[in-house]
Protein backbone atom coordinates (compact mmCIF):
# COMPACT_ATOMS: atom_id res chain seq x y z
CA UNK A 1 0.00 0.00 0.00
CA UNK A 2 1.45 3.37 -1.01
CA UNK A 3 1.54 5.40 1.93
CA UNK A 4 3.89 8.34 0.90
CA UNK A 5 3.65 9.79 -2.26
CA UNK A 6 7.17 9.54 -4.06
CA UNK A 7 5.85 9.30 -7.83
CA UNK A 8 8.52 12.75 -8.05
CA UNK A 9 11.70 10.71 -7.10
CA UNK A 10 13.43 8.57 -9.08
CA UNK A 11 15.94 5.73 -7.78
CA UNK A 12 19.18 5.06 -9.70
CA UNK A 13 19.95 1.42 -9.29
CA UNK A 14 23.29 -0.16 -10.24
CA UNK A 15 23.95 -3.97 -9.33
CA UNK A 16 26.99 -6.16 -10.79
CA UNK A 17 26.09 -10.27 -10.35
CA UNK A 18 23.99 -9.87 -7.10
CA UNK A 19 21.00 -10.91 -8.63
CA UNK A 20 19.71 -11.93 -4.91
CA UNK A 21 20.09 -8.25 -3.55
CA UNK A 22 19.02 -6.43 -6.88
CA UNK A 23 15.35 -8.56 -6.29
CA UNK A 24 15.37 -7.90 -3.27
CA UNK A 25 15.70 -4.24 -3.69
CA UNK A 26 13.02 -4.37 -6.19
CA UNK A 27 10.49 -5.98 -3.95
CA UNK A 28 10.85 -3.63 -1.23
CA UNK A 29 10.38 -0.41 -3.51
CA UNK A 30 7.57 -2.32 -5.33
CA UNK A 31 4.81 -1.44 -3.11
CA UNK A 32 5.41 2.41 -3.55
CA UNK A 33 4.97 4.83 -6.22
CA UNK A 34 8.72 5.64 -6.76
CA UNK A 35 10.00 4.98 -9.84
CA UNK A 36 13.19 2.78 -10.26
CA UNK A 37 15.63 2.86 -12.92
CA UNK A 38 17.48 -0.83 -12.13
CA UNK A 39 20.94 -0.79 -14.09
CA UNK A 40 22.34 -4.16 -14.38
CA UNK A 41 26.11 -4.61 -15.37
CA UNK A 42 26.27 -8.10 -14.88
CA UNK A 43 27.29 -10.58 -17.94
CA UNK A 44 24.23 -12.20 -17.34
CA UNK A 45 21.18 -10.26 -17.35
CA UNK A 46 17.49 -11.25 -15.57
CA UNK A 47 16.06 -13.80 -17.55
CA UNK A 48 12.71 -12.28 -20.16
CA UNK A 49 9.74 -13.66 -17.54
CA UNK A 50 11.72 -11.70 -15.06
CA UNK A 51 12.10 -8.62 -16.47
CA UNK A 52 8.18 -8.77 -17.62
CA UNK A 53 6.90 -9.33 -14.17
CA UNK A 54 8.64 -6.57 -13.00
CA UNK A 55 6.62 -3.92 -11.09
CA UNK A 56 5.43 -0.95 -13.01
CA UNK A 57 7.30 1.88 -11.43
CA UNK A 58 10.65 -0.12 -12.57
CA UNK A 59 12.58 -0.14 -15.61
CA UNK A 60 15.73 -2.52 -16.23
CA UNK A 61 18.46 -2.19 -18.05
CA UNK A 62 21.13 -4.56 -18.75
CA UNK A 63 24.37 -2.65 -20.06
CA UNK A 64 27.70 -3.96 -19.39
CA UNK A 65 29.28 -0.90 -19.18
CA UNK A 66 31.19 0.75 -15.86
CA UNK A 67 29.34 1.65 -12.96
CA UNK A 68 30.45 5.48 -13.65
CA UNK A 69 28.41 5.13 -17.10
CA UNK A 70 25.60 3.09 -15.86
CA UNK A 71 24.56 6.07 -13.29
CA UNK A 72 25.02 8.59 -16.18
CA UNK A 73 22.50 6.32 -18.32
CA UNK A 74 20.25 6.65 -15.21
CA UNK A 75 20.34 9.95 -14.30
CA UNK A 76 19.58 10.50 -18.23
CA UNK A 77 16.86 8.28 -17.98
CA UNK A 78 15.29 10.28 -15.11
CA UNK A 79 12.09 12.43 -15.68
CA UNK A 80 10.83 13.33 -12.31
CA UNK A 81 12.03 16.03 -10.08
CA UNK A 82 13.55 14.52 -7.85
CA UNK A 83 16.80 11.72 -7.94
CA UNK A 84 18.72 9.99 -5.48
CA UNK A 85 21.60 7.03 -5.82
CA UNK A 86 21.08 3.95 -4.45
CA UNK A 87 22.83 0.14 -4.00
CA UNK A 88 21.35 -3.07 -4.57
CA UNK A 89 22.25 -4.26 -0.87
CA UNK A 90 20.54 -1.05 0.73
CA UNK A 91 17.55 0.79 1.82
CA UNK A 92 16.09 4.38 2.52
CA UNK A 93 12.92 4.78 4.04
CA UNK A 94 10.14 6.35 2.11
CA UNK A 95 8.87 8.86 4.80
CA UNK A 96 11.82 10.48 5.01
CA UNK A 97 12.59 10.71 1.52
CA UNK A 98 8.78 12.42 1.21
CA UNK A 99 9.92 14.53 4.04
CA UNK A 100 13.00 16.42 1.70
CA UNK A 101 10.90 16.03 -1.07
CA UNK A 102 8.46 18.85 0.80
CA UNK A 103 11.79 20.57 2.32
CA UNK A 104 13.00 20.96 -1.34
CA UNK A 105 9.79 22.17 -2.49
CA UNK A 106 9.96 24.58 -0.11
CA UNK A 107 13.05 26.11 -0.14
CA UNK A 108 14.28 26.45 -3.84
CA UNK A 109 18.32 27.41 -2.42
CA UNK A 110 18.55 23.82 -1.70
CA UNK A 111 19.69 21.39 -4.05
CA UNK A 112 20.10 18.11 -1.99
CA UNK A 113 18.98 16.74 1.51
CA UNK A 114 19.81 13.58 3.39
CA UNK A 115 19.40 12.00 6.51
CA UNK A 116 20.99 9.69 9.44
CA UNK A 117 22.38 6.46 8.92
CA UNK A 118 22.20 3.10 10.21
CA UNK A 119 24.51 0.06 9.38
CA UNK A 120 23.02 -3.60 9.73
CA UNK A 121 24.14 -6.91 9.63
CA UNK A 122 22.60 -9.99 10.38
CA UNK A 123 23.41 -13.37 12.74
CA UNK A 124 21.62 -16.26 13.83
CA UNK A 125 18.27 -15.09 11.30
CA UNK A 126 17.96 -11.68 12.93
CA UNK A 127 19.00 -8.29 11.74
CA UNK A 128 21.06 -5.42 14.14
CA UNK A 129 21.95 -1.97 13.72
CA UNK A 130 24.58 0.44 14.73
CA UNK A 131 24.58 4.26 13.92
CA UNK A 132 27.12 5.20 12.07
CA UNK A 133 28.89 8.35 10.34
CA UNK A 134 27.23 10.43 13.21
CA UNK A 135 29.08 13.33 12.91
CA UNK A 136 26.96 14.50 9.37
CA UNK A 137 23.76 14.56 11.62
CA UNK A 138 22.82 18.29 11.50
CA UNK A 139 25.90 18.84 8.51
CA UNK A 140 24.78 21.57 6.54
CA UNK A 141 26.62 23.38 3.42
CA UNK A 142 24.92 26.59 3.52
CA UNK A 143 27.70 29.55 1.91
CA UNK A 144 26.26 32.04 -0.61
CA UNK A 145 29.18 31.55 -2.46
CA UNK A 146 30.00 28.38 -4.80
CA UNK A 147 33.26 27.91 -4.15
CA UNK A 148 33.72 29.06 -0.68
CA UNK A 149 30.85 25.41 -0.42
CA UNK A 150 32.97 23.21 -1.82
CA UNK A 151 35.90 24.74 0.08
CA UNK A 152 34.12 24.60 3.52
CA UNK A 153 32.78 21.04 2.12
CA UNK A 154 35.93 19.26 1.65
CA UNK A 155 38.16 20.58 5.02
CA UNK A 156 37.45 18.34 6.83
CA UNK A 157 35.02 16.34 4.35
CA UNK A 158 32.07 14.34 4.87
CA UNK A 159 30.01 12.01 2.10
CA UNK A 160 26.60 13.70 1.91
CA UNK A 161 25.75 14.25 -1.58
CA UNK A 162 26.27 10.83 -3.26
CA UNK A 163 23.24 9.09 -1.46
CA UNK A 164 21.00 12.40 -1.28
CA UNK A 165 17.70 13.09 -2.48
CA UNK A 166 18.73 15.61 -5.28
CA UNK A 167 17.04 18.20 -7.70
CA UNK A 168 17.09 16.30 -10.83
CA UNK A 169 19.26 18.59 -12.75
CA UNK A 170 21.47 18.92 -10.56
CA UNK A 171 21.74 15.16 -10.09
CA UNK A 172 22.83 15.36 -13.82
CA UNK A 173 25.31 17.36 -14.12
CA UNK A 174 26.72 15.74 -10.89
CA UNK A 175 26.64 12.67 -12.58
CA UNK A 176 28.47 14.08 -15.42
CA UNK A 177 31.83 15.39 -13.37
CA UNK A 178 31.61 12.11 -11.45
CA UNK A 179 31.79 10.21 -14.72
CA UNK A 180 35.06 12.85 -16.00
CA UNK A 181 36.79 12.33 -12.62
CA UNK A 182 36.50 8.75 -12.55
CA UNK A 183 38.82 8.56 -15.86
CA UNK A 184 41.35 9.67 -13.39
CA UNK A 185 43.29 6.65 -11.66
CA UNK A 186 42.26 6.86 -8.40
CA UNK A 187 39.26 4.70 -7.17
CA UNK A 188 37.42 7.37 -5.03
CA UNK A 189 37.31 9.94 -7.68
CA UNK A 190 33.50 9.39 -8.94
CA UNK A 191 32.32 10.13 -5.35
CA UNK A 192 34.77 12.77 -4.87
CA UNK A 193 33.73 14.41 -8.10
CA UNK A 194 29.80 14.01 -7.48
CA UNK A 195 29.95 15.53 -3.86
CA UNK A 196 32.01 18.75 -5.56
CA UNK A 197 29.39 19.45 -8.39
CA UNK A 198 26.51 18.81 -6.13
CA UNK A 199 27.85 21.66 -3.78
CA UNK A 200 29.23 23.87 -6.30
CA UNK A 201 25.54 23.95 -7.77
CA UNK A 202 23.47 24.32 -4.17
CA UNK A 203 23.22 24.47 -0.37
CA UNK A 204 22.60 21.12 1.04
CA UNK A 205 21.93 19.73 4.57
CA UNK A 206 21.79 16.50 6.62
CA UNK A 207 18.58 16.31 8.37
CA UNK A 208 18.16 14.71 12.02
CA UNK A 209 16.03 11.77 10.86
CA UNK A 210 17.18 8.50 10.01
CA UNK A 211 17.25 7.99 6.45
CA UNK A 212 19.48 5.38 5.19
CA UNK A 213 20.14 1.79 5.85
CA UNK A 214 23.56 0.89 4.86
CA UNK A 215 24.43 -2.84 4.79
CA UNK A 216 27.84 -5.05 5.74
CA UNK A 217 26.35 -8.46 3.75
CA UNK A 218 29.06 -7.52 0.79
CA UNK A 219 32.55 -7.03 0.00
CA UNK A 220 33.22 -3.27 -1.12
CA UNK A 221 32.45 -3.14 -4.78
CA UNK A 222 35.86 -1.51 -5.87
CA UNK A 223 39.15 -1.80 -4.57
CA UNK A 224 40.20 0.58 -1.93
CA UNK A 225 43.54 2.38 -2.95
CA UNK A 226 46.72 1.47 -1.07
CA UNK A 227 48.25 5.25 -1.97
CA UNK A 228 47.13 8.38 0.48
CA UNK A 229 45.11 10.61 -1.86
CA UNK A 230 47.60 13.52 -1.27
CA UNK A 231 50.66 11.76 -2.37
CA UNK A 232 48.85 10.74 -5.31
CA UNK A 233 47.33 14.12 -6.55
CA UNK A 234 51.06 15.40 -5.85
CA UNK A 235 52.25 13.39 -8.53
CA UNK A 236 49.06 13.29 -10.94
CA UNK A 237 47.70 17.29 -10.74
CA UNK A 238 50.20 18.73 -13.17
CA UNK A 239 50.21 15.74 -15.74
CA UNK A 240 48.29 16.40 -19.10
CA UNK A 241 45.88 14.05 -18.12
CA UNK A 242 44.44 15.66 -15.01
CA UNK A 243 44.71 19.23 -16.69
CA UNK A 244 42.46 18.00 -19.65
CA UNK A 245 39.91 16.48 -16.85
CA UNK A 246 40.23 19.78 -14.80
CA UNK A 247 39.26 21.50 -17.92
CA UNK A 248 36.44 19.20 -19.17
CA UNK A 249 34.90 19.46 -15.41
CA UNK A 250 35.06 23.56 -15.91
CA UNK A 251 33.22 23.33 -19.14
CA UNK A 252 30.71 21.12 -17.16
CA UNK A 253 29.89 23.45 -14.61
CA UNK A 254 30.31 26.63 -15.57
CA UNK A 255 30.10 29.03 -18.82
CA UNK A 256 33.16 29.41 -19.30
CA UNK A 257 33.72 29.79 -23.09
CA UNK A 258 31.83 33.39 -22.43
CA UNK A 259 34.54 34.11 -19.44
CA UNK A 260 37.43 33.31 -20.79
CA UNK A 261 39.28 30.18 -21.10
CA UNK A 262 41.25 29.38 -17.25
CA UNK A 263 43.96 27.81 -16.68
CA UNK A 264 43.65 24.65 -15.77
CA UNK A 265 45.35 25.64 -12.39
CA UNK A 266 42.65 27.85 -11.74
CA UNK A 267 39.30 25.68 -12.36
CA UNK A 268 37.21 24.38 -9.72
CA UNK A 269 38.41 21.26 -9.79
CA UNK A 270 41.94 21.67 -9.78
CA UNK A 271 40.83 24.07 -6.41
CA UNK A 272 38.82 21.43 -4.85
CA UNK A 273 41.53 18.65 -5.13
CA UNK A 274 44.04 20.93 -3.75
CA UNK A 275 41.68 21.61 -0.82
CA UNK A 276 40.50 18.33 -0.27
CA UNK A 277 44.08 16.72 -0.19
CA UNK A 278 45.04 19.03 2.83
CA UNK A 279 42.13 18.33 4.52
CA UNK A 280 42.49 15.49 4.99
CA UNK A 281 46.21 15.20 4.92
CA UNK A 282 45.16 17.21 8.17
CA UNK A 283 42.18 15.71 9.45
CA UNK A 284 42.62 12.10 8.83
CA UNK A 285 39.58 10.90 10.33
CA UNK A 286 36.81 12.70 11.40
CA UNK A 287 34.72 9.96 11.83
CA UNK A 288 34.02 9.08 15.10
CA UNK A 289 34.14 5.44 14.72
CA UNK A 290 36.50 3.23 12.45
CA UNK A 291 34.57 0.03 11.21
CA UNK A 292 35.86 -3.51 11.68
CA UNK A 293 36.20 -3.59 7.88
CA UNK A 294 38.43 -0.18 8.09
CA UNK A 295 40.73 -1.26 10.99
CA UNK A 296 41.51 -5.08 9.27
CA UNK A 297 42.28 -2.86 6.18
CA UNK A 298 44.76 -0.52 7.68
CA UNK A 299 46.47 -3.54 9.27
CA UNK A 300 46.19 -6.13 6.28
CA UNK A 301 45.92 -3.91 3.49
CA UNK A 302 49.33 -4.19 1.78
CA UNK A 303 48.96 -8.27 1.69
CA UNK A 304 45.54 -9.08 1.10
CA UNK A 305 43.03 -7.27 -1.18
CA UNK A 306 39.65 -5.92 0.12
CA UNK A 307 37.77 -8.92 -0.78
CA UNK A 308 40.19 -11.39 1.04
CA UNK A 309 40.04 -8.75 4.02
CA UNK A 310 36.07 -8.88 4.02
CA UNK A 311 36.23 -12.35 4.23
CA UNK A 312 38.71 -12.52 7.14
CA UNK A 313 36.05 -10.02 8.49
CA UNK A 314 33.31 -12.58 8.43
CA UNK A 315 35.31 -15.41 9.60
CA UNK A 316 36.15 -13.46 12.58
CA UNK A 317 32.06 -12.53 12.82
CA UNK A 318 31.28 -16.02 12.39
CA UNK A 319 33.27 -17.46 15.09
CA UNK A 320 32.64 -15.12 17.70
CA UNK A 321 28.97 -15.36 17.00
CA UNK A 322 26.29 -13.37 19.02
CA UNK A 323 29.01 -11.83 21.35
CA UNK A 324 30.62 -10.15 18.28
CA UNK A 325 27.01 -8.97 17.07
CA UNK A 326 26.15 -7.66 20.58
CA UNK A 327 29.04 -6.08 21.35
CA UNK A 328 28.59 -3.17 18.52
CA UNK A 329 25.10 -3.89 17.06
CA UNK A 330 21.46 -3.32 18.93
CA UNK A 331 17.89 -4.33 17.75
CA UNK A 332 15.66 -1.76 15.91
CA UNK A 333 13.73 -0.34 18.96
CA UNK A 334 16.71 0.05 20.83
CA UNK A 335 18.65 2.04 17.84
CA UNK A 336 15.49 3.62 17.92
CA UNK A 337 16.30 4.21 21.59
CA UNK A 338 19.78 5.86 20.97
CA UNK A 339 18.70 7.72 18.14
CA UNK A 340 15.94 9.93 19.54
CA UNK A 341 18.43 10.42 22.50
CA UNK A 342 20.70 12.43 20.50
CA UNK A 343 17.42 14.39 19.05
CA UNK A 344 17.16 11.94 15.53
CA UNK A 345 13.93 11.31 14.66
CA UNK A 346 12.80 7.28 13.44
CA UNK A 347 10.14 7.28 10.97
CA UNK A 348 8.66 4.36 12.74
CA UNK A 349 6.07 3.33 9.78
CA UNK A 350 9.14 3.17 7.51
CA UNK A 351 11.40 1.63 9.80
CA UNK A 352 9.02 -1.52 11.09
CA UNK A 353 7.94 -1.94 7.26
CA UNK A 354 11.84 -2.71 6.65
CA UNK A 355 12.53 -4.68 9.32
CA UNK A 356 9.59 -6.99 8.91
CA UNK A 357 10.28 -6.99 5.21
CA UNK A 358 14.34 -8.04 5.85
CA UNK A 359 12.76 -10.51 8.28
CA UNK A 360 10.77 -12.14 5.96
CA UNK A 361 12.46 -11.85 2.50
CA UNK A 362 14.04 -15.46 1.78
CA UNK A 363 17.04 -15.39 2.63
CA UNK A 364 20.32 -17.21 0.98
CA UNK A 365 23.26 -16.12 2.97
CA UNK A 366 23.74 -15.23 6.56
CA UNK A 367 26.77 -13.47 7.30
Amino acid sequence: MIEVDLSEVTLILPTYNRPYFAKRAISYWSSTNIQVVVLDGSKTSFQKDEVDALPDNVRYVHSESSLTERILLGSKMTNTKFAALTFDDEFYLPESIAEFVQELENETSLVSIMGNVAGFTSSSGKYFFQHIYPEINGYKVDQENSLDRVMNHLSPYRMTSLTAVIRTEVFLKNALVANSCSKMPYATMFEIGFEIANVFQGKSRTDSILYWLRSSENPPSWQAPREQFWTWWDNYKHSAEALEICIEVEEILTSWPAKGFPSPEETILFKSLNAYSEGIRTNRDVSVKKSVFTKLRSHLGDFFRDDQIYEVKNFLKRFLGNRHVRAFWVGFSELETALQSKGIRVPQISGNKLLVFLEQYPRHIDL
